[in-house]
């Protein structure tokens, strides 16, 4: 019995009497397509970098640690608000924010209220390579976003401002992480993003007041100049600023039962 290849999946095999039979063959999972490594790493570049920039920019915070031994005035509070927290007590909350509640929730992993606070910092400071890598890369170019992040990730006030007991690296974090989403929600007009970019400003708002002007501001150039887009498809922004003030009336709320 001679045995015949064609393009298909099914092999020919023709009998001694010359008649044609036709088998149906299954491919099985073994001989499916590997990809190569190359085409896997081209496929999940912009993961790879990120990953890889917020590895070194948490190297570089975690080494300048040791430059640093005083606790400024400012993180005294916020570390006896956590403490506070952790016995029950948010009277404090309505006064220094979300920083402090970071603060307790890390004291759950370490019991020094003062290295807790550190970490924190040093994990959002690190962190701030996510949102300036990826608003970089959609307004100019993979190029450019890099070449932003590594300058993050060594510029002296941000490394600085994550090894301290301070909201500053916090609140930068989540302040650009909003406005990636503003971006990305007048970009593609989705109700997702704008939630999530109110859910950021929210929580900047908490970690320090400011928030509320960036809520306001930020998307004021987009409506300008997309009026006619927004118009016509404004349930983003009616998701934007409903998340938002879901965390504005936290506070008042916070303030009347801590008056109690």
């Amino acid at each position: 019995m001679k045995r015949k290849r064609d393009s298909s999946s099914k092999d020919r095999y023709t009998s001694p009497s010359g008649e044609e039979i036709k088998v149906q063959t299954v491919q099985s999972p073994d001989d499916s397509p590997v990809l190569p490594l190359s085409e896997i790493l081209l496929r999940h570049k912009d993961s790879i970098l990120v990953v890889l920039l917020f590895l070194a920019a948490l190297a570089v915070r975690i080494y300048s640690l040791k430059f640093f031994h005083v606790i400024p005035t400012d993180g005294t509070s916020y570390v006896e608000t956590a403490r506070s927290v952790g016995r029950g007590e948010i009277d404090g909350i309505a006064v220094y924010g979300f920083y402090p509640i970071l603060i307790w929730v890390m004291n759950f992993f370490i019991s020094d209220g003062e290295l807790a606070g550190r970490l924190v910092s040093v994990l959002f400071g690190s962190m701030l390579v996510i949102p300036l890598y990826l608003l970089g890369r959609d307004i100019f170019s993979r190029n450019i976003a890099l070449s932003a992040c590594l300058v993050a990730v060594v510029w002296p006030p941000l490394v600085g401002s994550s090894c301290e007991v301070i909201t500053q690296s916090t609140h930068t974090t989540l302040q650009l992480t909003g406005v990636y989403f503003v971006w990305r929600a007048f970009k593609e007009y989705r109700i997702s993003d704008g939630c999530l970019a109110g859910f950021f400003f929210g929580l900047t708002y908490l970690t320090r007041p400011e928030g509320l002007l960036l809520f306001f501001m930020t998307p004021l150039a987009f409506f300008c100049f997309r009026l006619k887009e927004t118009v016509k498809k404004p349930a983003f922004l009616w998701a934007y600023s409903g998340s938002f003030f879901i965390f504005f009336c936290h506070q008042p709320v916070t303030c009347s039962s801590c008056d109690r």
